[in-house]
């Protein structure tokens, strides 16, 4: 099937962690699929919710000496504050009617 979560498989995995007594999952790096949400609101998930705010590359360049940590940071960064607000925005606005 490639590398893609269908909404068949994530119900089943929801499901599982259910059975487990899980009640919260967190997104990693990126937003997921809609019906992701969809899905934890009917199965009665918290979702921590992450933005699409990738900066693992970076730490590639600090550990060869081509970056310096305190230029890595998009919140110590100017030049970057509109790309990091329109990104929180952009997922604020896609999920903020999943309780």
């Amino acid at each position: 099937q490639g590398r893609v979560m269908t909404r068949e498989r994530t119900e089943a995995d929801l499901i599982a962690l259910k059975r487990a007594n899980v009640n919260a999952i967190r997104t990693s790096h990126y937003p997921n699929n809609s019906f992701l949400y969809e899905l934890c609101d009917r199965y009665g998930f918290y979702v921590i919710d992450e933005t699409n705010l990738e900066t693992h590359s970076m730490w590639d360049q600090i550990l060869q000496g081509q970056l310096e940590l305190a230029d890595s940071i998009p919140g110590d960064q100017p030049q970057w504050l509109e790309a990091v607000l329109d990104r929180a925005r952009s997922m604020y606005e896609r999920d903020k009617n999943h309780p």
